[in-house]
């Protein structure tokens, strides 16, 4: 039983909810299980925020959640109740993710601030200040925030910032930047992801690559060279080998032409590229793919296995509003994927066949997450909940 205008966070299960006096949450059976429920309910309701819920991450015993009132909630999701309270940010709070070790996390907000947090102490300290570091001082929101295999969490802004990458927890509190060489970023560096801002970043399964969103442009680094592996624009596609840097907004720069040209030309007509913004990306573990969603309604899979020729996407639809969040089953056979329809659609990964629908939500899903044991799915949403 929901109030009316109640801020809540919605902890989603396959079964329904238990009858027994004991947990409500059901771990018989995962998510990733192919025999999918058509009565999907939610389990629990999580309430205390005073906003707009942005953002949510699991860690193996607890939920947090991140808001507009600038506060991270800590959740017993299994009993429902409110752990603690993570006070600091001074805006929004845009991203959350869970250190593999459970001891800490790291959170990121609209005014450009990182933070790295002591779970269980509340302590914190500044990651990143983007004002700091940008050129005219700016305080650029960071926009989400993605965490490797090795605990390194990478991070993208809105204006054309770099991708960053900061290790945890740190012995000292160093910076670098994906650019051409690893260096510390300095406020008079020309070496940015993409054309524009970034929109979405996220880590291969093996550590391997990461990959940024810009605009309507995916660009894939190759972790080990710290060069552009490849990129996703509509063809012609295009494999960097040059050593030099592509991250550019150096209009003089001589790989800035080629980038443009490759980009621009007959994409559109092609249908291959997102017509507009993309919102969410994330790699398909287990193979050469990456799965990418848009405000053109629409989920991408892009295959980028062979450097010198790529099929064309796959291209799943069915929301009918922007698509605002991805997230992948442990295994990687299903996706699912949250929008403005305030619907949770789950597809299959290898036929992009609709497999089931989540309703409960009265606005735009803003994003959700799967849980570490792979049992459980938690969304929050423009409507508070």
């Amino acid at each position: 039983f929901r109030k009316k205008n109640q801020k809540t966070i919605i902890l989603v299960n396959k079964t329904e909810p238990s009858k027994d006096s004991g947990s409500l949450i059901k771990r018989s059976k995962a998510l990733t299980n192919s025999e999918y429920s058509k009565t999907k309910k939610e389990v629990r309701v999580f309430t205390g925020h005073t906003g707009q819920v942005n953002c949510c991450a699991f860690g193996e015993e607890f939920l947090l959640s991140g808001g507009e009132d600038s506060n991270i909630f800590s959740w017993d999701f299994d009993t429902g109740q409110l752990i603690r309270v993570f006070k600091g940010h001074q805006a929004a709070v845009t991203s959350i993710v869970v250190l593999p070790n459970q001891k800490g996390f790291v959170s990121s907000d609209k005014k450009g601030f990182v933070y790295y947090w002591e779970y269980r102490s509340g302590k914190s300290f500044e990651v990143y200040n983007a004002s700091v570091r940008h050129r005219y001082g700016w305080q650029i929101p960071i926009v989400e925030l993605s965490l490797s295999p090795k605990g390194e969490i990478f991070f993208i802004g809105q204006d054309p910032l770099p991708i960053l990458v900061w290790t945890s927890p740190p012995q000292q509190n160093l910076i670098y930047q994906l650019s051409g060489e690893l260096r510390n970023p300095s406020p008079n560096s020309k070496n940015y992801v993409g054309l524009c801002g970034g929109s979405a970043v996220d880590t291969s399964p093996d550590g391997k690559f990461v990959a940024a969103a810009s605009e309507r442009t995916i660009f894939i680094c190759d972790l080990a060279t710290d060069r552009v592996y490849y990129y996703f624009g509509g063809p012609p596609y295009k494999f960097f080998d040059s050593p030099t840097t592509v991250f550019t907004t150096d209009l003089d720069h001589p790989l800035f032409g080629r980038l443009r040209k490759a980009l621009d030309k007959d994409q559109e007509d092609l249908g291959y590229r997102h017509s507009v913004l993309i919102t969410s990306l994330r790699f398909l573990p287990g193979f050469m793919k990456i799965v990418s969603s848009s405000e053109d309604q629409t989920i991408r899979i892009w295959d980028f296995s062979d450097k010198k020729i790529a099929d064309p996407p796959k291209i799943i639809t069915g929301h009918n509003k922007a698509v605002r969040s991805l997230a992948l089953s442990k295994d990687g056979k299903y996706i699912f994927s949250g929008g403005d329809d305030a619907t949770i659609r789950i597809h299959h990964a290898i036929t992009g066949n609709l497999v089931d629908i989540l309703q409960g939500h009265h606005g735009s899903i803003s994003h959700i997450a799967i849980s570490v044991d792979g049992d459980h799915l938690a969304s929050c949403g423009q409507d508070s909940t």
